[in-house]
């Protein structure tokens, strides 16, 4: 629910880029020029959910819990990841060989960031200089390099619970003061990005593992939190206040709606909005892809259409991108994510037993 909602959200920030006017609701506040803090969301959603399905009765992994673990979370982002980069590939190539040579703007990344970006080591500091093929995916990479660092966590807890949960908080806690005093921004997609990455993640871990405070509330008392927790963020990114007042009320919303209760969960929690859940790493990961391709075709269709208000161009132009990455996210679940993870998870795990897993992990 929340994820779709979010990843919705972060196509809208993208969709500033590049545009030579935008509408009223896009600018009469920070609110989508900040929308870079909704992949911080993601990151703690993710601990949350990695500790809702394999945290069981504070043990840690065994080794076959390990082999079903790293299948489940390959199986999960890698299939559609390399699916987009071989599509971005046969773009730049089409549009090499029909025009002889590439617009400036649309120079394919080149080689040595696409060896780096297939096995997500994109991340790491040698890239920075680099152009990314599919920008959005330095998350993904700074996830699986949480997910690398999962299992060491959970044996810790399993282990010490209580110092485990003081380190997590005290280490998170470090980078977000950090942040606070120096740059001020978490819009970091490269080098420190990974420690953005392993904050918001072990935030979200903690989350889970204090979780039955809120759970404990009636179903009123959790609607008030949940809407309260949501008034600040919509504050938060509407102002210009320090990123990091975005750390707590996204971890209390993500706490207080676990439990599929609540006034936010209510409105959320339809077809259409589980559905939105179900697609939003694909929505996620296909929408640069789509906003490059649309960018190339998008004048020819003004010409055509002989458009010229700002405005409806602007309004057209969202609705023709949120309903092309709505649709080919719903097309590349259905045919490209869940064939290739059910078969992934059967190659990698060998067929062992598969440990229970939440919506969308």
């Amino acid at each position: 629910m929340l994820r779709g909602v979010a990843s919705l959200l972060v196509v809208f920030y993208h969709l500033k880029f590049g545009a030579n006017q935008r509408l009223h609701f896009e600018t009469v506040t920070s609110f989508f020029d900040r929308g870079y803090l909704w992949v911080d969301f993601f990151f703690i959603l993710s601990g949350f959910v990695m500790s809702h399905v394999y945290v069981v009765n504070e043990r840690a992994l065994t080794r076959a819990d390990l082999r079903s673990y790293f299948a489940a979370r390959i199986a999960r982002i890698v299939p559609l990841h390399i699916f987009l980069l071989l599509a971005l590939l046969v773009f730049f190539m089409m549009k090499s060989v029909a025009q002889g040579a590439v617009d400036e703007h649309l120079q394919p990344p080149g080689l040595g960031s696409l060896l780096l970006t297939v096995p997500l080591l994109h991340l790491w500091p040698i890239v920075d200089s680099m152009p990314r093929w599919n920008i959005p995916s330095w998350s993904i990479s700074a996830e699986m390099h949480a997910y690398l660092l999962f299992p060491a966590i959970v044996w810790c807890l399993s282990k010490a619970a209580a110092l485990t949960n003081f380190a997590i908080l005290t280490a998170a806690c470090a980078f977000y003061l950090l942040i606070g005093f120096q740059a001020g921004s978490l819009d970091l997609t490269s080098g420190t990005a990974l420690l953005r990455c392993f904050a918001g993640f072990l935030l979200g871990i903690l989350c889970f593992n204090y979780r039955r405070y809120l759970a404990a509330l009636d179903s009123l008392q959790l609607s008030l939190v949940q809407v309260g927790a949501a008034m600040a963020l919509c504050l938060v990114l509407a102002f210009e206040v320090p990123d990091v007042l975005f750390i707590p009320p996204a971890l209390l919303l993500v706490a207080a709606t676990a439990t599929d209760r609540g006034a936010v969960c209510s409105l959320l929690i339809g077809r259409a909005g589980m559905r939105l859940g179900d697609l939003s790493y694909g929505i996620y990961l296909v929408h640069v892809p789509i906003l490059t391709v649309a960018a190339l075709i998008w004048p020819k269709i003004l010409n055509i259409a002989g458009l010229s208000d700002p405005s409806i161009i602007r309004s057209l132009w969202i609705t023709l991108i949120i309903a092309a990455v709505l649709v080919t996210a719903e097309v590349l679940n259905r045919y490209i994510e869940l064939p290739a993870r059910r078969a992934v998870r059967a190659q990698l795990s060998g067929h062992h037993r598969v440990l229970r897993a939440a919506p969308g992990s």
